[in-house]
């Protein structure tokens, strides 16, 4: 299947209901030029966060297990669009639903669902009678066929496990921005863009909050030697980064003005909190500040950490900081800042040290 491409499109792609026509019409160009197309389609921007709104406006209690079968209601109905779009161009293109993409999990429940596997005949019979196929991203089914959530922003994922499934070597995101940057540019306006970024250094950045590929998606690409090819979602669609698993190491800063930090009173509590984190799948790093405090930064800004803490009966007090972490080819130096105003000025000041010529480089 060398004519085949897998592009996933993020909600940013798809803010009015002409940049679908516009979408469509790309994908209608690349279908001339002899490809067939795999698109995993996003929620239109700001739909998912609008049904959790809604939701929660509904019931404020409302269950996890109940939010998981809710929200990814929003990449349906964005593939749908799409769908829709596609045939304003006398596009035959073909939608899969959760339980037949292929993808398979875990059986869904409070939390979201585990990729477990991944199998390409559904999507290759879809591409034998049309050169499109469209599917909504972060949608599996367990083994008795029940569609599950794989998470937030987790549309990478599928796309790089179908891309897996069909033995590519390349799979193609478009999203707000054209890829990884060596510090976030609306907070440090000297980042560049970083051309060929390592693998393992863009999963440690997601994990500190950058804004980058899904972490799972890139540790999945990198394994089974696949090149994740970053462009912009609106606009030229202009090609920036490509993230390889021998790609260059990188040199970053990392500033999350999302996290939230817990500080603890002894190393037992902050342990502990840390465990019940790991085991929710939520992004927690365990730290000892010079000063003996220990503390549990957890990034992203996707947890109510406040609540976290109440319904595990642990006494935690949140600080009011926020994690900036130096990334140095592998090696993680993390900071903390007093607030998010001290977030933004201590990672221009390491970033503009990070980018000197000579030791501080050298000495990563």
């Amino acid at each position: 299947m060398n004519d085949v491409r897998v592009l996933r499109f993020g909600g940013s792609s798809f803010a009015t209901p002409a940049d679908y026509r516009e979408v469509a019409s790309y994908l209608h160009a690349r279908v001339r030029s002899g490809e067939r197309l795999v698109v995993v389609v996003d929620g239109m921007a700001g739909a998912t966060e609008r049904l959790r709104r809604l939701a929660l406006a509904v019931n404020p209690a409302a269950s996890a297990s109940a939010l998981n079968n809710l929200l990814p209601m929003a990449g349906t109905a964005g593939a749908g669009l799409l769908r829709v779009a596609l045939e304003a161009q006398y596009i035959s293109a073909r939608q899969l639903l959760a339980h037949g993409n292929g993808l398979t999990s875990e059986p869904p429940g409070g939390r979201a669902a585990r990729l477990l596997g991944w199998d390409p005949a559904p999507v290759r019979a879809a591409l034998a009678n049309h050169p499109i196929v469209v599917l909504a991203g972060g949608q599996a089914a367990d083994m008795d066929r029940r569609p599950a959530w794989l998470g937030e922003n987790s549309a990478d994922l599928s796309a790089v496990a179908l891309a897996v499934a069909l033995g590519l070597d390349e799979c193609e995101l478009y999203a707000d921005r054209d890829g990884v940057y060596s510090a976030d540019p609306r907070l440090v306006p000297d980042a560049v863009l970083l051309p060929e970024p390592r693998a393992a250094d863009v999963v440690t950045m997601a994990s500190r909050g950058a804004r980058v590929p899904h972490p799972g998606a890139v540790e999945l690409a990198a394994g089974h030697g696949v090149r994740l090819v970053c462009r912009l979602g609106r606009g030229h669609l202009g090609r920036g980064s490509v993230i390889a698993r021998d790609g260059t190491p990188v040199h970053a800063v990392v500033a999350d003005l999302r996290s939230a930090v817990v500080e603890l009173g002894t190393p037992e509590t902050a342990q502990r909190l840390y465990e019940e984190l790991v085991e929710a799948r939520l992004p927690a790093h365990l730290l000892r500040t010079p000063h003996g405090r220990w503390v549990v930064a957890v990034t992203g800004g996707q947890v109510d950490v406040a609540g976290f803490l109440a319904r595990h009966r642990l006494p935690g007090r949140l600080t009011g900081e926020r994690l900036v972490t130096e990334v140095r080819a592998g090696r993680v130096v993390s900071h903390l800042a007093a607030d998010a105003v001290a977030a933004r000025a201590l990672a221009t000041h390491l970033h503009r040290v990070l980018r000197l010529p000579g030791p501080s480089l050298a000495a990563a």
